[in-house]
């Protein structure tokens, strides 16, 4: 019997039938059984089965893993996206916005006050910003939304962003559209403040440029000047101080310019003025204190007249009223 047993081995190897088994076409080979093809699965060679796409093999059957776009796993079975849901696995469902899941839907959802729904869930409001319906925030003033969010975006007048925070003016700064800061003149931006621009020794800061020193006049800081001593700032400039007073008869000899610094008639104007109100010139009138006695002289005459048309009932011309008026406003300037 082992002989024969022997022989019959012999011959199936020689012919390679073991090796070589095959099941029919749409069948495989289920350990030494042939067994029809698996639900979900092709069967070509007779030997091994190969599962259909979204599905998996599972021993000798092909169980379902996903049911592709816009379907689900409900249970073991594919199933059509529920309404207001979104599937993009293949497996699970996902509802849209302002919306919550509710079993095996989706329905429309309005968190408490004070909250917002965050994709399908409430979340409390964020900070610098409100939550009216339950659904979703609006940011403060100034702010922006930023995913789940609100950032600052502008800090208001008097203030700047350094960075995500809000921050005082630099000194020597003006801001202005609440984001940013603009040195002021004579200054220039340094990091986070501005510094004074300064001029080199010997000069000074004249507006926006440099300047050399004023004479009688010292120069430290690259930006001012101070005057020496007995000298006093005029016109970027320094003079004396004894120039600065002067007497009536050094205003009354100097008419043109007391007349441009002191908005005041000269003296040779007023004497004009005053002798053409009364009876003439008066005598030394081509000198200053001539001048100056012309005006009182004529003033005087130009009264006189006044009264006596008054008294007799005649009226003052304009040109001697105007004139008049003229003389009085100069002698009351310098005397």
């Amino acid at each position: 019997m082992k002989k024969i047993i022997a022989l019959v081995m012999t011959l199936c190897l020689s012919y390679n039938t073991w090796a070589d088994t095959a099941c029919p076409k749409t069948q495989w080979l289920n350990g030494s059984k042939c067994a029809n093809c698996p639900a979900n699965a092709i069967c070509k060679d007779g030997k091994t089965f190969k599962c259909d796409k979204n599905f998996t093999q599972s021993g000798a059957k092909c169980v379902q893993t996903n049911c592709g776009k816009g379907l689900w796993m409900k249970g073991n079975k594919c199933a059509t996206c529920p309404a207001n849901a979104t599937c993009k696995d293949g497996k699970t469902f996902t509802c849209n916005k302002n919306f919550t899941q509710k079993g095996n839907t989706c329905i429309s959802a309005i968190c408490p006050k004070g909250q917002w729904m965050n994709g399908s869930k409430c979340a409390t409001c964020p900070a610098n910003a409100t939550c009216k319906d339950g659904k979703v925030f609006k940011c403060d003033k100034n702010f922006a939304q930023s995913g789940s969010k609100c950032v600052q975006t502008n800090c208001g007048k008097g203030l700047w962003m350094k960075g995500n925070k809000c921050t005082e003016c630099p000194a020597n700064a003006t801001c202005k559209d609440g984001k940013t800061f603009t040195c002021n003149k004579t200054f220039t931006q340094k990091g986070n403040s501005c510094v004074a621009i300064t001029c080199p020794k010997g000069q000074w800061m004249k507006g926006s440029k440099c300047a050399s020193c004023p004479p009688n006049a010292t120069c430290k800081d690259g930006r001012t000047y101070t005057c020496n001593k007995n000298y006093t700032p005029r016109s970027n400039t320094c003079v004396t101080i004894a120039s600065t007073k002067k007497s009536t008869q050094d205003k009354i000899i100097d008419g043109s310019k007391y007349v441009a610094k002191e908005g005041a008639t000269s003296a040779a104007i007023g004497a004009a003025k005053g002798a053409a109100v009364g009876t003439g010139a008066a005598p030394g009138a081509g000198t200053a204190a001539g001048a100056g006695a012309g005006a009182i002289a004529g003033l005087q005459t130009g009264v006189g007249i006044a009264v006596t048309d008054k008294i007799t009932g005649g009226a003052i011309s304009d040109a001697k009223q105007k004139a008049l008026e003229e003389a009085k406003r100069f002698i009351h300037k310098v005397f």
